[in-house]
């Protein structure tokens, strides 16, 4: 099984991903990132999950009116 297909915990996904636990909770509780739910616990694919938070930036950073870091 290649990376693209491994599924993770949500402290191994924060951890893979250099985010807070917190961070990554909230965003599972609140459905902004893909995951599933095997034997009674979220499973994470880091790939989906990175392409989720990847396009939230692109679309915050859309409604503030451009990049901040060439503005």
């Amino acid at each position: 099984m290649d990376a693209e297909q491994t599924y993770f915990s949500q402290e191994a996904l924060a951890i893979r991903l250099g985010l807070p636990l917190r961070f990554i909770r909230q965003m599972a509780d609140q459905n902004k990132i893909p995951y599933l739910v095997v034997g009674g616990r979220r499973r994470f694919n880091p790939a989906a999950v990175k392409a989720a938070l990847d396009q939230m930036a692109e679309e915050q950073t859309r409604r503030k009116g451009g990049n901040s870091e060439t503005n």
